[in-house]
């Protein structure tokens, strides 16, 4: 009897969870249900065309530099000094004046005797008194210098009345100066004419020397042998 009574109520205990997996078998489960969220809005978005690019304010971008190649360019050579000024030395034409055989009147074309001072403008030197030995009490170096101007402007007046161009150089043009060492003796006369210094052209070389021997003798205030340096500009106007 106490078996029976025992045994009893875990039959009922087992029913009972037998009957409830039944009905969680074939009853079907309900959760509960959540909340739906709301509907999310859809927002339209277009697709524009991609544009230029925008650069960052303040900041430029240089164009890159072309690589060297070897050869400047107008900005990096150096830009060109300016020449200086040349002068064209142009020697000045002379035309030929035609050929006369007869005398050449002094006021067409004359040798002009340069004002240059004789040699006894300083003290005269020993050479230009040859055998003339130590000056005397009477020609003092002042009264030698005025000598020297007499001697050579006399010769200069009897050579503007006596000057012939020669017609040849008057022809071919020849200009020039001459300088003829003229010695004189005590009496003014001519003992030699010697070319010091050439024209560059026989003719007028030898046209000073005759000349020379033409206007002497003429005064000699010394009275002593001297020398004096006669320069000749033969020039064609």
């Amino acid at each position: 009897m106490k078996d029976r009574a025992s045994v009893l109520p875990m039959a009922a205990v087992g029913i009972s969870l037998m009957a409830h997996v039944a009905v969680l078998l074939f009853v079907p489960y309900h959760a509960p249900r959540l909340p739906e969220p709301p509907a999310r809005e859809l927002i339209p978005i277009r697709l524009l065309a991609p544009s230029a690019a925008v650069r960052a304010p303040g900041i430029r971008r240089s164009a890159p530099r072309p690589a060297a190649s070897g050869v400047p360019t107008a900005r990096d050579a150096p830009e060109p000094r300016e020449a200086p000024p040349v002068e064209e030395l142009v020697p000045p034409r002379e035309s030929p004046a035609p050929a006369h055989s007869g005398p050449v009147s002094p006021s067409t074309e004359t040798a002009a005797l340069a004002d240059v001072a004789p040699a006894g403008q300083q003290a005269p030197a020993a050479s230009e008194h040859v055998g003339a030995g130590a000056p005397t009490d009477a020609a003092q170096p002042g009264a030698e210098i005025a000598a020297y101007q007499l001697i050579l402007s006399t010769l200069r007046g009897r050579i503007i009345e006596s000057i012939h161009y020669p017609a040849i150089a008057r022809a071919n043009g020849w200009e020039g100066m001459v300088v003829v060492a003229v010695r004189l003796d005590a009496a003014g006369r001519l003992e030699q004419a010697v070319v010091r210094r050439s024209s560059g052209h026989e003719v007028l070389d030898r046209a000073a020397a005759a000349l020379l021997k033409k206007v002497t003798p003429v005064a000699n205030p010394l009275s002593q042998p001297v020398t004096i340096e006669v320069p000749i500009a033969y020039e064609l106007k």
